[in-house]
């Protein structure tokens, strides 16, 4: 990710500060909602969870874009990020 320390440059971030990283790992922090399964023992229609090839892309990127995407998909042939 770029850190120098790993992990520790990330919690150091301020956004962490009032994480108890140990009570984390140790499970024992208590989560702020958790939803309620269905009469099938799962969370599918809490999650609105669609199947097969169309749902990974529906649930990665919205059809409209990924038309797009693909429409323009040689516009930046041979473009370089600059990195290695």
């Amino acid at each position: 990710m770029g850190s120098i320390n790993g992990a520790s440059d990330i919690l150091a971030h301020p956004w962490f500060k009032d994480m108890d990283v140990e009570a984390l790992l140790s499970y024992s922090v208590e989560p702020p909602f958790i939803p309620e399964k269905n009469e099938n023992g799962d969370y599918k229609e809490y999650f609105n969870v669609k199947e097969g090839k169309k749902a990974m892309e529906d649930s990665i990127i919205p059809q409209e874009n990924l038309r797009a995407i693909k429409k323009n998909k040689d516009l930046f042939k041979g473009f370089s990020s600059g990195s290695v």
